[in-house]
């Protein structure tokens, strides 16, 4: 059954039913149908509400026009023109109850005294008076309407004959039709009765005739007001029209705006993006100069028994150990791999599908690659000196083996499984020595670590966890590590240690890989072309350290190399040599291309000729921007300028890079040669220095005496780390001095070089470690002793130069000895024998090593004699101390080197001074550099003790086969001696051998 709708026109009873139509789900009733039925409709209403045609989204009308669907309603229509269409009003007071617009908004007047507005409009306060006076005005207006007969009008029509009833309402006026009536003699005369009622109705008719007047003057007035209330919509239309056009300007404008700062949050987002990784790489940066600078060889190996299963628990130190270096890859090399991964396989489309094959078969292989800590390819280094090595290095060694007994990971150094160390596709040289471990590595860790374990509590030393092991680990990774080699026999010629390769993480850190890795994670092709390369410019290339050595003589043979360099992406280091007439178009060539490298350490020698080349006259006063340019490059840490123009300085060109904005963050080494001594060199140094703000370390080559005390004044205001001044001579080094740095507190004045220098090293009395006296004023070597007698900082003294030496200079020599903790001497007697007296001053409870060179046997005896009355004062001040027995040797000096270039051969026999002094002692290493007979020597092996000797060297140049022999039965004693040295003996191939299978290393060289 069809769904209607019901209307009627207003003031009628007449009901229309209108069927609706469904659309998007409601009914509704289209505005044409209405139109059809009630022709001039303006409005439809519901009660009191005018109904609105339907709006979408936007609030448009719906074209066709509609209206939805009101059940059980019945609507009034409301046509255009009232008086015609509309019904009678039953009073003349009936008064104006809505205003319909032409927007469907409708003013309800249905109580005279009120008005009701829309509260969804805003108008000016002038509008808003103009419709209150036109609302209050319409008040008033009575529709125009015929008016309606009184009661005595309806008696007297009615008492008239019925055919004439009809003519007498037709008519505008009743009185006149009546009238009219009774003068053509239709009617009877009236009676008294009919005159009084006319007479009556004569008077209702003038009041009537007045209203009408009035009504009248109403209507045209309701009229006016109409056309007002028009202008008034109107406008209001208007305004509503301009306020939706501001509405959707605003909300235009804020999506605008939420827009823009969506892409603000954005932009800031990316600048934090940048930000962070500007500071990663900063951070890069610097990690890899320090860890380039502090990892010169691997750190992370393990110690095993040789032979686990002839273990000595007894005496564990007479036991042989091996150490093993391991392969530092994970992370870093995994994803490495997996970048040159992706650009073999964008480079195989033109390929064949053979070669695609091959490449995706290489690519599996790498993916199936383990990316875990394990030994490297390398059969190991025997360890010399165990109980020297363990008691430096035993502690990170247990740390290292805890983790790889209970699988830890500490302080980022993630170690796997003990059966995962050795790779089961070890193919080298060293497959079988590692193969061979799989058996034996978890017994040989365990007996290592109860070894360390035993001692530490033996030598009353705490037992800390793993984790502050690790911590306590770190000052490993510095200095200490350097002196590992030390302890390794058998090392490898022209080799890195294990074999292993250094590479650079993303994030700066030192990484020591294998081979293996090393391969996959650079390409090969570019590092082979790359090799070729340097080998055909006769340069050196050390793959394993990323270090290169070249020297470039044209034009032609740079342009190679650079070409080369710019696709090797494995180069940290550069030592390069410019040997020609270079101009700034070189250098400008030089620093591009450094750009598109990843070269840290940079050493540029520049080896001038005299005059500049023809062409580059014109750039004579800037031809070394570019070295400047190249200096403030992000990736160069450490750079060093050597052999360049005499007036390198003097010309402003050091002085404009440190004149100009620019800086130097990236610099943390820096070496110049200074040749040129004047003030301006000094200023312009202090200038650029203060340009370095994380500079640690400056070197100052080729200085003259002249420049040495201005130069460290000019820049000790800004520097914060030891200034090293050498002076460089074609054959001779004239003299080395390291200055830590001043406290700030102090400054320095030039009133004259002595003075000034003595201020110099009071400033850093307590600083001063290592001294090398080579400066050959004796005015400065007398300041610098005054001025630092009272410190005990000193570690290392280095007398072995010849310098003249005053008697006050060694006064004050003998004063800084004595009060010192000396622990490296190296001293000369060749012509003054008063340097004897520094000798009587050493501490001998601190001094490890000695170094004496004396030109013949004119100083020996007095020489030893020194030594054996201090070495004698000590022992018994240490037995009184120490309550030991009188046999007893005490700690002391375990390295002693004596030459002798002149004379006679050494006596050895006992009584003499020699032989006496080295009894006193318990040696680790000896070495006699001076001509001396077997017997001699078969006499100093029964005198000294050698129990204790890693190593032994003696001066044999008469000893044939036979007086070996029997040198080494007379070592039958020395169970810790790796290394025997006779020089110039003459030793055969079953001697060798023999020693060798002992783990002795026997040479004649």
């Amino acid at each position: 059954m069809d769904v209607t709708q019901s209307f009627r026109l207003a003031g009628t009873t007449t009901i229309v039913d209108i069927v609706c139509d469904h659309v998007d789900g409601q009914y509704i009733t289209y505005w044409e149908d209405i139109e059809q039925i009630y022709p001039g409709i303006k409005h439809i209403m519901n009660g009191n509400v005018t109904v609105k045609l339907l709006r979408d989204s936007q609030q448009n009308r719906i074209v066709p026009h509609r209206i939805k669907h009101y059940p059980d309603v019945v609507l009034d229509i409301v046509l255009s023109t009232s008086h015609g269409n509309g019904p009678e009003t039953n009073s003349r007071n009936s008064t104006l109850t809505s205003v319909p617009t032409e927007d469907d908004t409708t003013i309800h007047l249905s109580n005279p005294s009120t008005t009701t507005l829309p509260q969804n409009l805003s108008f000016s306060s002038d509008l808003q008076d103009d419709l209150k006076t036109t609302l209050s005005l319409e008040r008033q207006v009575v529709p125009l309407s015929p008016p309606l007969e009184s009661d005595m009008e309806h008696r007297l029509v009615s008492s008239l004959p019925t055919d004439f009833q009809a003519k007498v309402l037709a008519s505008s006026s009743i009185y006149e039709a009546l009238v009219q009536a009774i003068q053509d003699g239709l009617v009877d005369r009236p009676n008294e009765q009919l005159v009084a009622c006319l007479q009556g109705l004569k008077q209702e008719m003038s009041r009537n005739t007045e209203l009408a007047i009035q009504n009248h003057a109403l209507a045209s007035k309701n009229h006016e007001m109409t056309s007002q209330m028009m202008t008034l919509m109107a406008r209001l239309e208007a305004v509503v029209t301009e306020n939706n056009a501001l509405t959707g300007r605003v909300l235009q404008l804020q999506e605008q705006l939420e827009v823009k700062q969506d892409a603000m949050h954005q932009l800031q987002l990316q600048a934090l993006d940048r930000l962070a990784l500007l500071q990663q790489n900063v951070k890069a940066l610097m990690t890899q100069t320090y860890e380039l600078h502090e990892y010169p060889i691997p750190r992370l190996f393990l110690v095993l028994p040789v032979d686990t299963h002839s273990w000595n628990p007894l005496d564990v130190l007479a036991n042989r150990f091996r150490l093993y270096f391991l392969c530092e890859c994970g992370e870093h090399t995994q994803a490495m791999m997996s970048m040159t991964t992706m650009t073999t396989t964008t480079t195989t489309t033109t390929t064949t599908m053979t070669t695609n094959q091959q490449q995706q078969q290489h690519q599996h292989q790498q993916s199936r690659m383990p990316h875990t800590i394990h030994l490297a390819k390398h059969e190991g280094y025997d360890i010399t000196r165990p109980k020297e090595f363990f008691q430096q290095y035993g502690s990170y060694v247990l740390t290292i083996l805890r983790m790889l007994k209970f699988g830890l990971s500490v302080a980022g150094v993630a170690i796997p499984t003990l059966s995962q160390l050795v790779r089961a596709n070890a193919l080298d040289q060293a497959a079988g020595a590692l193969k061979s471990l799989t058996e034996t590595i978890e017994p040989g860790v365990n007996q290592i670590i109860d070894c360390i374990e035993k001692n530490s509590v033996d030598e009353g030393e705490p037992v800390v966890g793993l984790a502050d092991q690790m911590d306590n680990n770190e000052a490993l990774e510095g200095a200490d590590l350097r002196q590992l080699e030390t302890f390794l026999k058998n090392k490898d010629e022209k080799r890195v240690l294990g074999n292993l390769y250094r590479t650079v993480t993303a994030e700066g850190h030192v990484k020591w890989v294998c081979l293996d890795h090393y391969r996959h994670n650079y390409q090969e092709k570019s590092a082979r072309m790359f090799r070729n390369t340097v080998e055909t410019l006769q340069g050196v290339y050390d793959e394993h350290l990323g270090r290169v050595e070249v020297v470039l003589t044209t034009t032609l043979q740079a342009e190679q190399f650079y070409g080369a360099l710019e696709k090797a992406k494995s180069i940290f280091e550069l030592h390069i040599t410019l040997d020609w007439k270079t101009t700034q178009s070189d250098f400008k060539r030089l620093r591009d291309t450094l750009a598109k490298t990843s070269v840290a350490v940079l050493a540029l020698d520049l080896n001038y000729r005299e005059g500049p080349a023809s062409g580059d006259l014109l750039n004579r006063n800037r031809r070394y921007d570019p070295i400047i340019d190249i200096m403030r490059h992000p990736s160069i840490q450490s750079f060093t300028l050597l052999r360049p123009e005499r007036q390198f300085v003097q010309r402003s060109h050091l002085a404009a890079a440190a004149s100009r904005d620019d800086e130097f963050p990236n610099l943390k080494h820096l070496a110049l040669a200074l040749s040129d001594p004047c003030w301006d060199t000094a200023a312009n140094l202090k200038a650029l220095v203060a340009k370095a703000p994380n500079l640690s370390s400056l070197v100052l080559n080729d200085c003259q005496e002249a420049l040495f005390l201005p130069a460290y004044i000019a820049i000790a205001e800004h520097q914060s780390y030891p200034i090293i001044i050498q002076g460089l001579k074609p054959r001779r080094k004239d003299y080395s001095f390291c200055i830590p740095p001043p406290p700030r507190e102090s400054t320095l004045s030039l009133v004259s070089p002595h003075q000034s220098a003595a201020h110099l090293l009071k400033m850093n009395q307590g600083e001063l470690e290592d001294m090398d006296w080579g400066i050959p004023t004796e005015a400065v070597l007398e300041a610098f002793a005054r001025a630092t007698e009272q410190g005990d900082g000193l570690k290392t003294l280095n007398l072995w130069v010849n310098p003249p030496l005053s008697d006050g200079c060694l006064c004050h020599l003998s004063t800084l000895v004595a009060r010192s903790k000396l622990k490296t001497l190296d001293m000369a007697l060749r012509e003054d024998e008063r340097r004897v007296q520094i000798l009587e001053s050493i501490p001998w409870e601190h001094l490890r090593v000695l170094n004496i060179s004396i030109k013949d046997n004119t100083f020996l005896e007095s020489t030893m004699k020194a030594l054996v009355e201090g070495v004698q004062r000590w022992q018994r001040r240490w037995l009184m101390q120490q309550q030991q027995p009188v046999d007893a040797i005490p700690p002391g000096l375990e390295d002693f080197l004596l030459v002798k270039n002149l004379g006679p051969p050494l006596l050895m026999t006992r009584g003499e001074p020699l032989p006496t002094f080295l009894a006193t002692l318990s040696l680790k290493s000896l070495q006699l550099r001076a001509i001396m007979d077997p017997e001699q020597a078969l006499s100093l092996i029964h005198t000294v003790d050698v129990s204790r000797m890693h190593l032994l060297a003696l001066l044999l140049p008469d000893a044939d086969t036979t007086s070996v022999e029997r040198i080494l039965n007379g070592l039958q004693h020395a169970k810790a001696l790796q290394t025997l040295i006779l020089w110039g003996a003459t030793i055969s191939e079953e001697q060798m051998e023999r020693m060798k299978a002992k783990g002795v290393t026997l040479q004649s060289k």
